[in-house]
C-alpha cells in the first residue's frame, strides 16, 4: 500500500471521493450528521501527502459531516528513526493541531494526554473568540 503511492492532487482526489459518497448517502436519505469522513492518513499516502491532508482538513468540513483523523504514532511522525512507542510527543502535537483545525474525532493511543490537550484547546476557543486555524 505504501510502495510508490501517486495522486494527481491528493486533496482534490479525496474531495472528489467524499463528494461522491456524501451525495450517495444524501440521495438514500441517510442522516449526514451521522456520517464520519476519514481521509485515511497513512493508507497509500506519502509523508508529504499526510502533511498536505492535515494542512487542508478545513476543506473536508464543507461536507457537513464529522471528520475523523487517525494519526497516533504513525510512521510519518517518525523522527530520527524512532519507533511508535517513542512518538508520544509527535502524536500529541499533530493531533492537537488537528483538533484545533476542527477535526471532530481523533483516534489516539494516548487518551488521557489527548483529553488534556483538547481541554486546553477548548479553553482557547471558548474564551478567546473561536480562534481555530482554518487556513
Amino acid at each position: 500500500m505504501q510502495v510508490n503511492p501517486k495522486y494527481d492532487n491528493i486533496i482534490d482526489d479525496i474531495m472528489s471521493f467524499f463528494d461522491q459518497r456524501v451525495n450517495y448517502f444524501s440521495k438514500i436519505g441517510y442522516d449526514l450528521k451521522k456520517l464520519i469522513l476519514d481521509p485515511g492518513i497513512g493508507f497509500g499516502k506519502t509523508k508529504e501527502d499526510n502533511y498536505n491532508i492535515i494542512s487542508n482538513v478545513y476543506k473536508f468540513k464543507k461536507f457537513g459531516c464529522k471528520l475523523l483523523i487517525g494519526i497516533s504514532r504513525k510512521s510519518f511522525l517518525q523522527i530520527n528513526n524512532d519507533i511508535p512507542k517513542d512518538r508520544l510527543y509527535s502524536s500529541i502535537a499533530m493531533q492537537s493541531i488537528c483538533a484545533y483545525k476542527g477535526v471532530d474525532i481523533i483516534r489516539t493511543h494516548d487518551v488521557n494526554e489527548m483529553i488534556n490537550s483538547i481541554n486546553v484547546i477548548s479553553q482557547l476557543n471558548n474564551n478567546y473568540g473561536n480562534s481555530r486555524l482554518y487556513k
